[in-house]
């Protein structure tokens, strides 16, 4: 029988301080290395930009996002990835629209004896489609742009602009990178 503890990804995962600013309530442990980001619309990479219908739904949600105050530049990624699931259905159903498609194809395989034998299966577009579909759906409720997932995503709270002084204070507060704090005896 295993032991109890703490490992990773056992019980509930921990609310954002920005969760609790919103629920008005106080964390028993605050994480004081917990991120903070400032809300800001990122450029639009080059290769989500050459695909006309990723830039036009980036160009779409962009506004939704920071309007809520959910698109940091911890976000970029999700949004990326959600523009480019967007882009492949939308391709993988004007594949399936066109006249002529049959959503089943004719696998023949012949065993060893050279006997011929015939599969039906799903068009290879078919599985497509529905994993776009299905990454579409996990990005959309990591970005709060589906009706179960909007209230559950934390926004991020307003940061009061920083003197040249406090940014640089803040700096030297941040441990370096790749140095472990180690306490001596």
């Amino acid at each position: 029988m295993g032991r109890g503890g703490a490992r990773l990804g056992a019980g509930r995962p921990r609310k954002p301080a920005a969760q609790h600013e919103l629920h008005g309530t106080v964390p028993e442990r605050p994480n004081p290395l917990e991120p903070r980001y400032a809300v800001e619309a990122p450029e639009k990479p080059a290769y989500i930009a050459a695909n006309p219908v990723a830039s036009a739904e980036w160009d779409r949600v962009l506004p939704l996002l920071l309007e809520q105050r959910v698109m940091t530049p911890a976000f970029r990624g999700a949004l990326e990835n959600y523009t480019l699931a967007y882009a492949d259905v939308v391709a993988g159903e004007g594949l399936k629209a066109q006249s002529g498609f049959c959503p089943f194809v004719v696998e023949v395989t012949v065993d060893g004896n050279g006997v011929e034998r015939q599969k039906l299966k799903a068009h290879p577009v078919i599985k497509l489609v529905n994993d776009a579909r299905r990454e579409l759906r996990a990005w959309a409720g990591v970005l709060g742009l589906l009706p179960t997932t909007v209230g559950k995503v934390a926004a991020a709270p307003p940061v009061a602009p920083e003197d040249e002084e406090d940014q640089i204070l803040r700096r030297l507060e941040r441990p370096m990178a790749g140095v472990v704090a180690f306490k001596g005896r």
